[in-house]
């Protein structure tokens, strides 16, 4: 299980890095509309993923019992 889990950090941390890449293509990277877009999609990833984490670690994910 943890190779799993380091494949979908190296696929999530691709991801963003892609997103990233688009997203200065379309705003320039100083301004503040960069900052804001890139701070929601950090955070939305970053819970996302730690969702993932906690259910194939089989912890308790907002009083459910995964695995």
């Amino acid at each position: 299980m943890l190779n799993e889990i380091q494949l979908l950090r190296r696929k999530k941390d691709k991801y963003i890095a892609s997103m990233m890449d688009e997203l200065e293509q379309v705003l320039e990277p100083d301004s503040r509309e960069f900052a804001y877009v890139r701070k929601i999609v950090l955070d939305h990833f970053n819970d996302y993923h730690r969702t993932v984490y906690k259910i194939m670690l089989g912890v308790e994910v907002e009083g459910q019992y995964y695995l």
